[in-house]
């Protein structure tokens, strides 16, 4: 296979927007064209952010529940201006009307709501305040920027206008108030003191979301991204992992894990996830694939370095004991091996194998919790760009992967249980027959010893004793690169870290179902489950340790 990686999606950008549904003080009309002014602002200053070539293809979303009164106005205004929309409901759609005392605005929400190109209704039993709650934190987890009808009035309640403000300033997510009351001045709220007017803070926000920071062309990740081609590694990317099937040789696969009813999806549509895998998934894929291979070409130069203390231990000892001939030899020997291990060093810090690693296994596993999350209308807790900060080339990775879950927007669960257990299966194997190796080699150069004493130092068979010599010093000499293979990549915990995800995914799928209540529960949950899959690229390295995980 020698096909290109596939190309990012379009950029996408989510604009939130909420407000009170009674405006007592409002100049309707007046109110309307402040609306459509803050999200034409919001809009320009995206398209003048991208670079040229992405200004016609920026795709527009309006998030939002299409509550009576700001809700409704607000959205209106969005499609007007392009937008498509999304709408995460509190309650199921005959509940949500029965919520609407007002014919003109139940008319006007179902009007809106046939329209939209996603609905995700939450069904769930329970207060109506803690539902408005679930479905205004859907909202937020779908944004990057909300549009608010806002009194400035303290919090009166769950669930309400000033509580979803205040956390969407908490999540550092940016947020354009329009006052409720005439003249319905406008201003940008949160701790982003850094620009004059509203306009000039959204559009630096804008900047930092979706302008790629500029970078050298040998350091430019994206670039180098774009520019892959999924085909088989080559042989030196084999290595680490013939050495791993040779030690799994004969290993008996973990017992299945019980049986466990499947969660119970969402009734509306056929597959909820059917959209959302066709943007994710061969992204996913590719990235995937990638790590793989720089992972190995990355962990065939780190453990061909650590074996290369055979072959100067064997050289070195010719250099010392053999004949003045093959002293020569043996010197020449160690330099060649010296020479080698530093070609292989140089080689991973100038083709970038372990950056590329960490970048590309970082995206592959948070695009493989987004499938867990995003049934419950929730996304990879990924940070969003700071204003007080330039962009920064590092940032990349974060930035194609808001864009392409951005991209797959609302929309089976099926593998990623299965997929942690064969992970712990593997790697408990691994992590015994690495030990068992770096043992028997210790017992070896023991016996080799023993052997040699038998003999005698002036034995009958000299090439015999000074065999036994070198197997002595070669023997134990190599066993400490099977237990350094074994603590380096922590092979038994991260096996019984593997197993643990596994079983409390299970125990939460079966317990809570797809309950959006226990949404922050699955999200945990996917977040360990991510930070696992990390610590496995994190510990490869000791530069990564001691600091918190991120692109290089």
């Amino acid at each position: 296979m020698n096909e290109p990686v596939p190309p990012l999606p379009n950029p996408t950008l989510q604009i939130g927007v909420i407000g009170h549904r009674a405006l007592p003080d409002a100049d309707p009309g007046l109110l309307a064209m402040v609306a459509a002014q803050s999200l034409a602002m919001i809009i320009n200053a995206a398209r003048q952010a991208l670079p040229a070539a992405d200004r016609a293809q920026l795709q527009l979303r309006c998030i939002s529940s299409l509550a009576e009164g700001s809700d409704c106005l607000l959205t209106e205004a969005a499609l007007a201006q392009g937008c498509t929309l999304a709408a995460p409901l509190p309650f199921s759609r005959a509940i949500y009307a029965q919520d609407f005392v007002d014919p003109a605005a139940l008319a006007r929400h179902q009007n809106l709501l046939a329209l939209a190109s996603a609905v995700y209704e939450i069904n769930e039993p329970g207060a109506k305040a803690e539902a408005y709650l679930a479905a205004s934190r859907i909202l937020l987890a779908q944004s990057d920027i909300v549009v608010a009808i806002w009194d400035g009035e303290a919090e009166r309640g769950i669930g309400g206008t000033a509580q979803t403000i205040r956390e969407a300033l908490l999540a550092n997510l940016p947020v354009v108030a329009i006052d409720a009351r005439a003249p319905h001045a406008l201003k940008a709220l949160g701790d982003v003191a850094i620009a004059a007017t509203p306009q000039a803070q959204v559009t630096l926000w804008m900047e930092h979301l979706l302008t790629p920071a500029a970078a050298k062309p040998r350091h430019d990740a994206r670039a180098h991204y774009l520019a892959e081609r999924r085909f088989t590694a080559p042989l030196a990317a084999w290595f680490v992992g013939s050495v791993e099937r040779v030690l799994l040789l004969g290993a008996k696969p973990l017992p299945p894990p019980e049986t466990e009813p499947p969660p119970e999806l969402p009734a509306a549509g056929d597959d909820p996830l059917r959209a959302f895998d066709s943007v994710v998934e061969p992204h996913r894929i590719a990235m995937d694939e990638l790590a793989t291979r720089y992972g190995a070409l990355y962990r065939s130069a780190f453990t061909l370095r650590l074996l290369a203390v055979l072959p100067a231990t064997a050289f070195g000892i010719i250099s010392l004991y053999a004949a003045p001939a093959l002293a020569n030899l043996g010197l020449s020997g160690q330099l060649l091996v010296l020479a080698v291990t530093l070609i292989i060093a140089g080689l991973d810090a100038r083709l970038g194998w372990h950056r590329r690693f960490v970048d590309y296994r970082y995206m592959a596993e948070h695009l493989r919790q987004s499938r867990l999350l995003v049934l419950f209308g929730a996304s990879n807790a990924l940070p969003h760009p700071q204003l007080e900060a330039k962009p920064r080339p590092e940032d990349w990775a974060n930035a194609a992967l808001r864009r392409i879950i951005r991209a797959a927007g609302l929309p089976s669960l099926a593998g990623q249980r299965d997929f942690y257990y064969a992970r712990a299966a593997k790697f408990a194997v691994l992590g015994q027959r690495l030990k068992r190796a770096g043992t028997v080699l210790y017992i070896a150069g023991f016996g080799f010893t023993l052997l040699r004493l038998i003999l005698g130092p002036s034995g009958r068979w000299p090439g015999l004793a000074t065999a036994l010599a070198l197997l002595a010093m070669i023997a134990p000499a190599l066993s400490p690169v099977f237990f350094g293979l074994r603590s380096w990549n922590e092979y038994a915990s991260l096996a019984d870290r593997y197993k643990a995800t596994a079983s409390k995914l299970a125990r939460l799928l079966r317990l809570y179902g797809l309950h959006p209540s226990n949404r922050a529960k699955l999200e945990a949950t996917a977040d360990a489950a991510t930070d696992l899959m990390l610590a496995e690229t994190r510990d490869w390295h000791s530069a990564i340790k001691g600091h918190d995980l991120r692109p290089l």
